[in-house]
């Protein structure tokens, strides 16, 4: 067997960082030090922006607090004003104005639900009409009076009904079938 001689200085030799030559070792610390001032530099930059931003905001918060607190002043001045110039109104006028209020607050999707829901086949709803004190007028036509009052007796204190009052009938009787119609009011509940 024959023995080799291991040579330890040819073999490649490792460099680990750290150990370069000065030169180069000061060459990489100035580059770590270019790139660590210039990161600190994009920092504060973007810093100063959005703290510009932030204040702009503050500024557009500010001035739209003042303008609602403005809106919120004027339109207290004019429903004051509207209130003055109403009690002003002749008490006939406000009767009058009160009535037809009344009448655009009847709930009628309430209403036209219940009456569609509980009209038979053979009654036919000819008019509907609120008064303006919580109380709807209908006029329905069909060939018995039986049917008619059973249709009104049914819509009574049903959905947004209370109590039923008949107020007329007639007969045509020109008319072959001799169609019956009876005009009754229905009271609105209160609060429907």
């Amino acid at each position: 067997m024959k023995n080799h001689a291991i040579r330890f200085e040819a073999s490649p030799s490792l460099r680990m960082w750290g150990h370069a030559s000065l030169p180069r070792r000061q060459s990489m610390s100035w580059l770590v030090l270019l790139v660590a001032l210039a990161l600190a530099g994009w920092a504060t930059v973007e810093s100063w922006h959005a703290l510009g931003q932030f204040r702009a905001l503050s500024d557009t918060e500010s001035a739209l607090q003042t303008q609602i607190a403005h809106a919120a002043t004027r339109s207290t001045r004019e429903v004051s004003s509207t209130t003055d110039q109403a009690s002003e109104l002749p008490p006939d006028t406000r009767k009058g104005i009160n009535r037809v209020i009344q009448r655009l607050n009847t709930p009628w999707p309430k209403v036209f639900a219940t009456i569609e829901q509980l009209t038979p086949p053979q009654i036919a709803i000819l008019r509907l009409e609120p008064d303006g004190h919580g109380v709807l007028t209908i006029e329905a036509e069909s060939t018995s009076i039986d049917h008619v009052i059973a249709y009104a007796g049914d819509l009574a204190h049903q959905g947004v009904f209370g109590d039923v009052s008949y107020r007329r009938h007639s007969t045509n009787d020109q008319d072959p079938n001799r169609p019956v119609r009876l005009t009754f009011q229905l009271k609105l509940k209160e609060g429907s």
